[in-house]
């Protein structure tokens, strides 16, 4: 992943609500990757420490990441039935809600970490495994609709940019926990 960091950089990171998988997908691996910079800056202990009550660890925070990507890849790439309307509905929703930062949210039980130590690099090098596969995502037809999901019916393309928002949340998580580490 880091070796394709100066490829990733060239390429326009502008996501509008009207962007498709071509401009979001590198979206995604960017924030992700500052995501990884700052669980990188962690020692091992930090990277294992609850900062604040009610939060997860550094650790816990890129094991839901890999659980979340992990599941909905594998639905993606699976065909489905065209979208009866339009493939963009829901993204100015799911924008709207998983930016609200202040809204606490609650996690589908299936993408809940685990309460362990995590060992840094082998649970990082699992994240960055699990993101290869985005990239395939660019040729999905992006307006066949998804059923059975805990976000109700979607789009390819809502999932795409849910994908993106999830991250860019979970990383003012991690900026947040950083501070919070620091202070410690």
């Amino acid at each position: 992943m880091l070796a394709r960091l100066n490829e990733l950089l060239k390429q326009p990171y502008l996501v509008t609500l009207q962007s498709g998988a071509t401009e979001v997908i590198p979206a995604i691996l960017v924030v992700a990757m500052q995501v990884v910079g700052l669980g990188r800056s962690f020692d091992e202990e930090k990277w294992n420490t609850v900062p604040y009550r009610g939060s997860w660890t550094p650790a816990q925070l890129v094991r839901h990441l890999l659980k979340s990507v992990s599941s909905i890849g594998p639905l993606i790439e699976t065909p489905a039935a065209p979208a009866e309307r339009d493939p963009h509905e829901r993204i100015l929703s799911l924008k709207q809600n998983f930016l609200d930062i202040t809204k606490r949210m609650q996690s589908p039980e299936f993408i809940v970490p685990e309460k362990m130590y995590y060992d840094k690099e082998l649970l990082i090098r699992e994240f960055e495994t699990a993101l290869a596969p985005l990239t395939k995502l660019k040729t999905v037809n992006a307006n066949e609709l998804i059923t059975g999901l805990p976000l109700g019916p979607i789009t390819k393309l809502e999932i795409i940019h849910f994908i993106f928002y999830h991250f860019q949340r979970h990383l003012i998580q991690m900026k947040r926990i950083t501070e919070a580490l620091k202070l410690t």
